[in-house]
């Protein structure tokens, strides 16, 4: 019941007070959040791309409060991390997520967004296709501005390449 309330508010109101809740809430409740991760990942992905559609050239709250959301997902993808399937559900939302923030820009969110590509590359028990159709996204943001970032991008490539060799290889 909180959570469908904190959603509300954060559909209503948009505060990244709602979403900072939510995270401690993850935080906090850790696995026994499980049951309402694919609810809450679905939300905070519309929120933040809302967010990020929305936000101006200047608007330091809005790409705060994104930063907050890209937080909230890295600590769902963590609090669940012993129930693997979870993961398979949690895929689709997120890759539109993921696509965004490996253009320029989007930059400042790629670090997270790395960090539940981790996730994903890691625990889930399947790798799927479209995980592996982020690799030429992720080569081609490394060879244009995200160089300084290569040593969070090892993580999801060495998962990709060493869970899905033949896949890689193909």
């Amino acid at each position: 019941q909180l959570v469908r309330s904190l959603f509300g508010l954060m559909e209503d109101i948009g505060n990244d007070e709602v979403v900072q809740a939510l995270d401690n809430l993850i935080e906090k409740f850790g696995e026994r959040m499980a049951p309402y991760a694919l609810e809450i990942v679905q939300a905070l992905v519309q929120h933040f791309l809302r967010l990020f559609s929305e936000q101006e050239d200047d608007d330091d709250d809005a790409a705060l409060a994104a930063m907050g959301v890209m937080q909230a997902v890295a600590t769902m993808m963590q609090a669940v991390h012993s129930k693997p399937e979870m993961y398979l559900s949690m895929e689709a939302p997120l890759l539109p997520l993921l696509q965004r923030t490996m253009q320029l820009d989007a930059s400042d969110f790629l670090e997270d967004s790395l960090e539940v590509l981790s996730y994903l590359t890691f625990y889930s028990p399947q790798l799927s296709e479209q995980l592996f159709d982020l690799l030429p996204l992720l080569h081609d943001a490394v060879q244009a501005w995200a160089w300084e970032y290569s040593n969070n991008i090892i993580a999801p490539v060495d998962n990709l390449i060493s869970r899905g060799t033949e896949r890689f290889l193909s």
